[in-house]
């Protein structure tokens, strides 16, 4: 039997990413086991996928108290003795990638799930960070054990001295997939509008606030749903102070977070998310198969999902201007919002449905 680790820095991106996939994987004989700190959503899976708890920072940059973390991740993952380790997230990659190749490890993926703040940011910080993530990459890439996956084309583009040194191909594959089901579609709300995603600057929260605001000074009808939490690791994660300041305005109801976002999106026509940039944004995918008209920007990662007028509308990042005209389009044409819909469902089971992306995971795995 073959043993695998999935290694991420949050038990929460196991569970919503990548808990389906050991399942299959455990169905086809492998042994599975999840490695990441321990936070609400280890409870999810730890009676039925092998569990080690590791501690891990991703906002800590001191040298000396990670390289204390990294001795204990190594042996916690050592002691597997595993032929294969997946990593999920920038740290992971960069510690778990190190550890497989002094523990002989067979195989070592390496799956860049988004680029996120380091390469949005224009700080002095992010600069040095980008430079060093990148050559740190081509140099694990030039290893035959090591293989490195994105999510989109425009991704794998800010890594070209990867691609150039890398010792195999680099594969792009879309997303971690979706289970497609026609279940019995609720009745959805009047007008609504959903916008669901961690509270952060880079998901385009701003811009969509603004685009409410220019509905409203219209007179166009709507009701309006935020579901999210603040994301305190993260940099660019709205302050308490902030959230209540928009709450204030009372342009939309908000939700909080939301354990199954599904039933939100089954009750809202419209699903919203202006993002800055993304790997391969599954939430784009959940509201495109409970019949929701996508909103969303043109960057990498959204237009991999959403083709202009075809499944829904694509707008400028930062334009909150472009989000209110996309959502009044929509707004005032069911038709409109149908034909988007029915295009979604065909799209997403070609391209991004489990069964598609599971199989190009596992060719992956086949070579250890």
């Amino acid at each position: 039997m073959r043993k695998i680790v999935f290694f991420a820095n949050t038990s929460w991106y196991l569970y919503n990413y990548r808990l389906r996939l050991a399942f299959f994987l455990k169905e086809r004989g492998f042994q599975v086991y999840f490695v990441a700190p321990r936070d609400d959503y280890t409870r999810h899976f730890i009676s039925s996928i092998e569990y080690l708890e590791v501690e891990l920072d991703r906002k800590s940059t001191n040298p000396l108290t990670e390289f204390f973390r990294l001795i204990k991740i190594a042996r916690a993952i050592s002691s597997i003795n595993a032929d294969i380790i997946h990593n999920y997230t920038a740290k992971c990659v960069l510690y778990g990638t190190l550890i497989a190749l002094i523990s002989n490890t067979n195989l070592v993926v390496n799956s860049v799930t988004g680029l996120g703040h380091i390469f949005i940011s224009r700080s002095m910080k992010a600069s040095i960070l980008r430079f060093l993530l990148r050559s740190i990459y081509a140099v694990y890439g030039c290893f035959k054990r090591v293989r490195f996956v994105f999510q989109n084309k425009d991704d794998l583009s800010q890594f070209a001295k990867l691609e150039k040194l890398a010792a195999n191909p680099v594969s792009i594959i879309p997303g971690s997939g979706i289970e497609i089901s026609k279940n019995k579609k609720a009745q959805k709300n009047s007008k609504s509008i959903l916008f669901a995603s961690r509270l952060i600057k880079e998901k385009g929260i701003f811009e969509f606030i603004d685009a409410l605001k220019i509905l409203k000074e219209k007179n166009i009808n709507f009701q309006a749903f935020i579901a999210g939490s603040l994301d305190k690791g993260n940099p660019s994660s709205l302050s308490q102070k902030e959230l209540n300041e928009l709450l204030e305005l009372k342009l939309f109801t908000y939700l909080g977070y939301v354990d199954h976002l599904q039933a939100e999106m089954a009750k809202a026509e419209i699903f919203v998310l202006p993002s800055w940039r993304e790997g391969l944004p599954k939430s784009l995918l959940e509201a495109a198969l409970e019949d929701c008209a996508l909103v969303t920007t043109n960057v990498p990662g959204c237009r991999e999902v959403v083709k202009d007028d075809y499944n829904g509308i694509l707008v400028r990042k930062e334009s909150a201007e472009e989000i209110a005209l996309a959502l009044e389009k929509i707004l005032a044409s069911d038709e409109l919002r149908k034909k988007y819909t029915q295009n979604s469902y065909e799209l997403i089971k070609n391209k991004f449905s489990e069964e598609v992306i599971f199989k190009k995971t596992v060719n992956l795995y086949e070579l250890a």
